[in-house]
């Protein structure tokens, strides 16, 4: 799949997924990266997050996936994915982030729907074949654990 058919996959498999009613896996407001991410991301669909709004987050943007619940994660996904297609090199472990929390041991990586999961499989192709000999992006693990060859 080449750039322009990975992004549609990705538009089309998250088209009808609703806003998360839950940001932050923790939201006791004690957990200062947690409460910011929530703040940040409170009411913004996955459409919005693209590198410039990203870009303007005060923390780690990277990080901003690990302190989502696995509701936001699996929505703001496609956001991450997208940023790393259209603004690698310039988006750099902000872009690795999305192939990085789809490592196998990640329980968050589950429940996406087929559709989903099909785009994440053509991401994965996508960007192993584009980045080919690139950190993260030759890590068989994740591509074994999405049936995606090498």
């Amino acid at each position: 799949m080449d750039r322009a058919a990975t992004v549609k996959a990705i538009e089309s498999a998250w088209s009808a997924e609703q806003l998360p009613t839950r940001i932050a896996y923790d939201d006791t407001g004690y957990h200062l990266e947690c409460l910011a991410v929530a703040q940040f991301f409170h009411g913004k669909t996955w459409k919005e997050i693209t590198w410039p709004v990203l870009s303007t987050y005060k923390g780690d943007r990277s990080a901003c996936l690990c302190f989502m619940s696995p509701e936001a994660f699996r929505y703001f996904l496609s956001s991450y994915m997208l940023i790393a297609i259209d603004n690698y090199p310039e988006a750099d472990v902000t872009a690795d982030s999305a192939w990085l929390s789809l490592e196998p041991q990640k329980e968050r990586a589950k429940g996406f729907t087929p559709s989903q999961s099909a785009a994440i499989r053509a991401f994965i192709a996508y960007m192993s074949r584009t980045h080919r000999g690139e950190p993260p992006y030759t890590d068989v693990t994740t591509l074994s654990q999405w049936d995606v060859a090498p």
